[in-house]
């Protein structure tokens, strides 16, 4: 893996690519729950996407705050928004966004 250099704490689920984007998941099966994804580079979360599908994720959900902007770029990727619930601990609506490989759109539309 030379165009992305991993390191891995497997056991907390935390994947960090060299090009300077930090993910936070967990597993389950073939689907793979996003808790976080933090970017510094353009094009860098779209390239997060693509390694957790590689990784052999069939489904990404991800959840988000629905007043969070980053809304916005789970949609622009192709992520279908499925649920909008409210947590116990929380007034703020929460967005479950759903994702396939054929659906991830590399580039903003």
């Amino acid at each position: 893996m030379t165009l992305m250099q991993m390191m891995w704490d497997s056991d907390a689920g935390q994947v960090l690519l060299e090009d300077g984007c930090y993910c936070s998941r967990r597993r389950s099966g073939d689907k793979t729950t996003i808790s976080e994804i933090l970017s510094v580079k353009k094009g860098a979360g779209v390239k997060m996407l693509k390694h957790l599908f590689d990784e052999g994720a069939k489904v990404l959900v991800a959840r988000c705050p629905s007043n969070y902007a980053s809304n916005r770029w789970y949609l622009r990727r192709g992520f279908t928004l499925i649920e909008t619930s409210f947590t116990r601990s929380s007034k703020i609506p929460l967005n479950t966004w759903r994702l396939t490989r054929q659906e991830l759109q590399e580039t903003p539309s």
